[in-house]
């Protein structure tokens, strides 16, 4: 017989959250897999809930978890927890029961509260279990006697007694009840030990609430196996977001495609990850019962299929959603990047990699088209690429613009004045290109409207026919506009102004903050520029010694202007905040 894969199962535990999500929000039924839906069941009054799925000639019970807002799930756990009986362990029972009498091969699933029940209704009946950040129900297993032996009324807890007298009550004869008959016999000569235990498989991710404390006081029935503890890095992230299980089936989705480089490994390298996805204030999660997708489960649907014929919302077509943004993510991570670290005396200033992360997301979030990716890192280039554009239309409404402004602001090393020229730019920028990588970046623009961005090594960077942005940031870096009307800005270190054929009219934004010198140089063509001398009767203008050159210094400004060719390069170049000396100009050096 097939047995199910975990992410199948996976899948049918989250499955089992039905009525308490909209329709957007719910996970998809796994390709081969049907619901019995005259087994479906959900009781208001209990919080209890339940699904039967088949594949063949196998059956899946997947049972619900705890509800945030339901009083009557929450009140079972603590009940069970407790090691007392509550009416959603008969009900899970009765449940596993019925399915049992027409269904040989069934097993049980469930997540949370659901894999607490799913555990118990496992080792009770001595049928196999595969839950997902279980609860630890441990207790309602075992004889509690009452702990104050002076009490006249003694008040034992025996969850499975109770169990076996309630379904013997309900007409559940001897053969139906035979593997909980033999679970209390086992249990008796085997103190310690849950009989059955070895039937349930618990699988959690690291971090999750029920796997910390105070939690951990309790036990769950059953061994967690180091490879069923999916790793991860979740700075910011609580440990009740860590317990979605829309989470732990993404992690799953994405270690199908490619085990080495998983979602949940990635957080290692972008540890800001799981607090951005779980973000409910400026980015893109949402409570799964309100008709706003979540961004979770919107990835999760999209990597799985929705059918048309489940109940689970609107086909979709199995797009490598999950996939797609996991190898985006990959791209950024590359040790030595700006897309990890943008600041090398804080490894904590991280504005860059929350940027393009948020970018990522809301580029899956509101995509039409479901057959790319957002990054493309080419080899050699030291960089990641993109299209604003597949993030947003208009720059105002990028979610993620906030950590682009906090970077320029913290860590960026330019001058106020810099920053607003950046940021007034911004909303025009098509085409951008982010360092990535231990090397230099070397890219080149093309017909759009560009950004680009360096890092701390020594960058190339050439704008194309559109006005470009050029940050070479740290390093010696060689910095051409291209045709158009660029604006080409230092971050610290010794650049060079490159300027080819009919550039335009270019700004240069070399000024740096207070006190802080810029060395570099210009070039046009293959001649340096150097300065002139001061034309007789003006007390602003400077010529080259050739003439072919004008210096005019406007409100701490300097404009250069060629009057004729040089080296066959014309244009203007506008450098803001000159001071003389600078960019070895004037007998700068």
């Amino acid at each position: 017989m097939k047995m199910a894969t975990t992410l199948e199962y996976a899948l049918l535990a989250g499955d089992a959250y039905f009525s308490t999500r909209k329709a957007i929000n719910r996970f998809p039924i796994p390709a081969g897999w049907t619901e019995d839906v005259d087994r479906r069941t959900a009781d208001g009054t209990t919080g209890f809930e339940a699904r039967t799925f088949k594949n063949g000639t196998e059956t899946v019970i997947s049972y619900a978890g705890t509800y945030d807002e339901s009083w009557a799930d929450k009140i079972a756990d603590k009940q069970l927890a407790l090691g007392e009986f509550h009416a959603q362990l008969l009900q899970a029972a009765r449940y596993y029961l019925d399915i049992k009498a027409s269904n040989p091969n069934v097993t049980l699933t469930g997540h949370s509260l659901g894999g607490g029940l799913a555990s118990l209704v496992a080792v009770f009946f001595g049928v196999n279990a595969v839950t997902f950040d279980q609860a630890p129900f441990a207790y309602a297993t075992r004889y509690l006697p009452d702990p104050d032996p002076t009490n006249p009324l003694p008040v034992d807890r025996d969850a499975a007694n109770t169990l076996l007298e309630q379904l013997r009550g309900l007409g559940y004869g001897n053969d139906a009840l035979a593997g909980l008959t033999n679970f209390i016999k086992q249990r008796q000569s085997s103190v310690g030990v849950i009989p059955n235990e070895n039937k349930v498989r618990n699988i959690i991710v690291a971090g999750e609430m029920l796997s910390v404390a105070p939690a951990t006081v309790l036990d769950r029935i059953g061994a967690t196996a180091s490879a069923d503890i999916i790793g991860n890095t979740a700075t910011g992230a609580s440990s009740t977001d860590l317990h979605s299980q829309a989470l732990l089936s993404v992690f799953l989705q994405s270690q199908v495609s490619n085990a080495d480089q998983s979602l949940n490994k990635v957080t290692d390298k972008l540890p800001d990850l799981l607090k951005l996805i779980f973000d409910d204030k400026n980015l893109f999660a949402h409570r799964t019962d309100t008709a706003d997708k979540n961004l979770i489960e919107h990835m999760l649907r999209h990597e799985a299929g929705v059918n048309a014929k489940d109940e689970a919302g609107d086909e979709i077509k199995a797009d490598a959603m999950v996939t797609r943004f996991t190898k985006d993510l990959w791209k950024l991570a590359k040790d030595g990047s700006l897309t990890v670290n943008d600041n090398s005396s804080d490894t904590k200033l991280n504005n860059i990699s929350k940027a393009l992360m948020a970018f990522a997301m809301q580029k899956y979030y509101a995509e039409t088209a479901h057959d790319k990716e957002l990054f493309t890192a080419t080899d050699g280039s030291g960089a990641v690429s993109f299209k604003r554009t597949d993030v947003a239309t208009k720059w105002e409404d990028v979610k993620g613009a906030q950590f682009f402004e906090a970077y320029l602001k913290d860590s960026s090393g330019l001058s106020t004045d810099e920053q607003t020229v950046i940021k007034a730019a911004l909303p025009n920028l098509i085409d951008w290109f982010v360092q990535a990588g231990t090397d230099g970046m070397k890219v080149t623009g093309a017909t759009e409207r560009a950004f680009m961005l360096g890092g701390k090594n020594a960058d190339t960077l050439t704008g194309g026919s559109a006005d470009d942005l050029l940050v070479g940031n740290a390093g010696d870096d060689v910095l051409t506009g291209g045709l158009g009307n660029d604006y080409l800005a230092d971050g610290g270190g010794d650049d060079t102004y490159q300027f080819n054929g009919k550039f335009g009219n270019d700004t240069i934004l070399d000024t740096g903050k207070p006190g802080k010198t810029h060395t570099g140089r210009i070039l046009l063509g293959s001649v340096q520029l150097n300065g002139g001398k001061k034309v007789e009767g003006s007390k602003n203008v400077c010529l080259s010694k050739d003439k072919s050159v004008q210096y005019t210094f406007i409100n701490g400004d300097l404009l250069i202007k060629t009057l004729r060719p040089v080296d066959g390069c014309t244009g203007n170049i506008t450098v803001k905040g000159f001071n003389s000396g600078e960019l070895r100009l004037f007998g700068g050096k």
